[in-house]
């Protein structure tokens, strides 16, 4: 609603001027610093909801992979992982990489809402219209958030997991497709060798993801895949 404002606001400000695109126009001053305000305010608590985001996956890794870990171990008597360096470091990365995400969403928001708002004025359109392009955006924004929070949750829990599981001594993983997504990859979807459902694979030499670019790497690096590591425990018939 604060972008309707300034819009009514810019409309009484400039009834003289015979267009809205004028470089001086008031709206888009309005526009651009609630767009600064914005950014300010998400990279002001974009440090804090990461760490939080992360911290909490972590917890959740090391509870499912001790479970994992104790259901394919049988009888063996597993170690309950713990926040090592390596899973720290993993753990850092994923806040990092999250407090980047985070800051990025206003100046994308407001970029597309300044093209959108732009288009409907030049066609003509009225505050009705303006309107509806300024709530897309708004439920575009929403969607896009959405999205990438699950996404880097997958990310951030697959890469704690697979820190933790090396620091246990387990070099492999099978690969498990889990399902749910609308549009699923074939690809991780079919059975091993024809795709990667089911396949052992070695973290140490992780298998092609995306068959198109090459790009190598664990469940859940590729772009909304819910794929899950599934550790494989292998056992020295002398001991």
């Amino acid at each position: 609603m604060a972008v309707l404002e300034a819009f009514q606001i810019s409309a009484t400000m400039d009834a003289k001027r015979p267009t809205l695109l004028s470089p001086s126009n008031v709206f888009y001053d309005i526009l651009n610093d609630l767009k600064n305000r914005f950014s300010l305010l998400f990279e002001s608590k974009s440090g804090l909801l990461a760490e939080t985001m992360c911290r909490r996956t972590e917890k959740v890794s090391k509870n499912n992979v001790y479970m994992s870990l104790k259901e394919v171990s049988k009888d063996f008597t597993l170690s309950n992982p713990e926040l090592n360096k390596p899973v720290r470091s993993a753990l850092a990365q994923s806040i990092s990489e999250n407090v980047n995400l985070i800051k990025t969403i206003p100046r994308e928001h407001f970029d597309r809402l300044s093209e959108r708002i732009t288009k409907a004025v030049t066609e003509g359109n009225g505050q009705e219209d303006i309107l509806k392009a300024v709530k897309e955006v708004g439920s575009i924004t929403d969607r896009k958030v959405k999205n990438i929070a699950a996404d880097q949750t997958r990310k951030a829990y697959n890469a704690i997991n697979k820190e933790r599981l090396s620091n246990l001594g387990v070099k492999k993983f099978e690969w498990l497709h889990t399902g749910g997504s609308r549009e699923p990859r074939e690809y991780h979807m079919n059975r091993y060798p024809a795709g990667l459902n089911g396949g052992v694979f070695s973290f140490d030499d992780p298998p092609v993801i995306d068959e198109k670019t090459g790009q190598k790497g664990l469940p859940g690096d590729a772009y909304n895949c819910r794929c899950r590591i599934l550790p494989v425990v292998e056992f020295n018939n002398d001991e």
